[in-house]
């Protein structure tokens, strides 16, 4: 095949030679020797220690500590600030409570 430059204002310019192949490229379908080991994954202690401790506490539990926190915020009027309570009504309107 002759492709030629058109761009090229010089009558009979050299035709463009086509890109060859690369030779050392495996043939399509065909993994290479070093994809053929196997992956090996280790967890720390740190992290099984995490797991279980998640584990063992559902999601959206609050600790006794936390919960008497709160308690003594709202005791206290916490939710009285009127910031608290723009913030409260905004979210609500968020997520179309109201």
């Amino acid at each position: 095949m002759n492709i030629r430059d058109i761009r090229s204002d010089a009558p009979g310019a050299a035709p463009i030679q086509p890109v060859r192949g690369i030779s050392n490229r495996p043939a399509p379908g065909t993994a290479p020797e070093s994809r053929e080991r196997e992956d090996l994954v280790e967890i720390s202690e740190e992290a099984r220690a995490l797991a279980a401790r998640e584990e063992a506490a559902p999601e959206g539990t609050l600790s006794a500590e936390r919960v008497l926190e709160l308690r003594r915020w709202i005791q206290a009027g916490g939710y009285d600030a009127p910031e608290v309570v723009d913030l409260i009504a905004r979210r609500m309107i968020e997520r179309g409570d109201i």
